[in-house]
């Protein structure tokens, strides 16, 4: 399955729009959420670790469909710790995803991933 999107990277978080047909330009995040919701794609909050975990406040949560919460940056025990942190008594989907942004091997692309039974 391939899920067509983009990352938005804001000064302070990331964020997957999956699901999109056109790209997302716009610079505020409530522009961002606004966009993506017309297209009906869905918001993962990307690599929320401790530096983009603070950007997130109740009401950008509030808006997330997921947060990804298994990533490379997890093999080290306190990134993962952040990573479910983030997540944890929140409503929405905790997913796996990997990218390139953190100065990752090209080996951990795709090492890890959201497991969808049909």
């Amino acid at each position: 399955i391939v899920i067509v999107g983009q990352e938005l990277v804001g000064p302070a978080h990331h964020l997957l729009a999956l699901g999109t047909e056109r790209q997302i330009d716009a610079k505020s995040d409530a522009r961002q959420i606004e966009d993506v919701r017309a297209q009906n794609g869905v918001l993962i909050a990307a690599h929320p670790a401790r530096e983009f975990a603070p950007a997130f406040d109740a009401r950008l949560k509030a808006q997330l469909d997921g947060a990804e919460v298994c990533h490379p940056m997890g093999k080290n025990a306190n990134r993962a710790r952040e990573l479910e942190q983030f997540s944890e008594g929140q409503p929405f989907a905790a997913i796996g995803g990997s990218d390139f942004l953190c100065g990752l091997g090209h080996d951990q692309i795709g090492s890890k991933f959201t497991y969808l039974p049909w």
